[in-house]
């Protein structure tokens, strides 16, 4: 009897679990905690700075930072005159090796982006936040690309910049 109440109680706790699993994969993440001051209703993303060489890499960090802005919906998103701008500049890309083998051969690269970010209040005249990151992405020497390791990368720094923005520090 004692078995057969066991056994029941680790399928319900089974059940249970793979529930709360799959619900949790399938919601969708929301910001409806976010600290952007109520005055906030518009938020500016001109274009960014690039001081390194790598051409084109500010138009590319900038769209994705436009898009994930735009996919949580809590600000209108403008080029210019919003409430807030967040203005960002690229400061150093660098692609290094990231992994070994055993007889001291590259196995992966790494490129890391440094940027320098500032997003301002323009009706306060105030910096809401302002800070140096970084965010790098790996990809193997083997079958992988540069440019693999700058889409994660790029990925990385708009996760970050979206959820200091939208939450603070």
């Amino acid at each position: 009897m004692y078995l057969l109440y066991m056994i029941r109680l680790l399928q319900i706790l089974t059940l249970t679990l793979f529930t709360v699993l799959f619900s949790s994969a399938c919601m969708r993440y929301s910001f409806s905690g976010t600290s952007l001051p109520a005055h906030i209703k518009s938020v500016s993303i001109p274009l960014f700075d690039n001081l390194t060489a790598k051409a084109g890499l500010e138009e590319r960090i900038r769209e994705q930072i436009w898009q994930a802005f735009q996919s949580v919906n809590v600000a209108e998103i403008r080029r210019a005159d919003g409430d807030a701008s967040l203005k960002l500049t690229i400061v150093d890309y660098t692609t290094t090796p990231d992994d070994y083998d055993v007889s001291g051969n590259v196995r992966s690269y790494k490129v890391t982006l440094t940027v320098e970010v500032d997003f301002f209040d323009t009706k306060e005249n105030a910096s809401l936040y302002k800070q140096k990151l970084s965010a790098s992405g790996s990809y193997p020497f083997t079958g992988g690309t540069e440019e693999a390791g700058l889409k994660i990368a790029i990925g990385s720094l708009t996760e970050i910049i979206l959820n200091n923005t939208l939450r603070g520090f």
